[in-house]
């Protein structure tokens, strides 16, 4: 997906109410993502698996790292949600609600 389609696709679901959304897992959303690339991907079968798992512990970390480690104030704490929340989300554990026919 170029930067392009991304934020065309994130600008529709913004405008998109919410009880229309499709939840999705991070994974299917990622697979989804990867199987619409514009550049032709001719792999194996399971290879979008194995690409999304690499990305996803990156994404991981760099979320982590955004983290406070001592919540001092109201931002901090609403930080230190979001991380938690976002974490979840690649971990599958929280589904990602997005617009139909957007998950790529």
């Amino acid at each position: 997906m170029s930067s392009r389609s991304a934020r065309c696709a994130s600008e529709a679901a913004r405008r998109t109410p919410r009880s229309e959304r499709k939840p999705l897992k991070f994974s299917e959303l990622l697979l989804e993502t990867i199987r619409n690339a514009e550049i032709p991907l001719r792999f194996e079968p399971g290879a979008e698996e194995a690409i999304t798992k690499p990305v996803t512990e990156l994404l991981k970390a760099w979320v982590a790292i955004h983290s406070p480690e001592h919540a001092r104030d109201d931002f901090d704490y609403g930080q230190k949600a979001l991380v938690v929340r976002l974490l979840g989300e690649l971990d599958d554990e929280d589904e990602i609600v997005v617009a139909d026919g957007e998950e790529s």
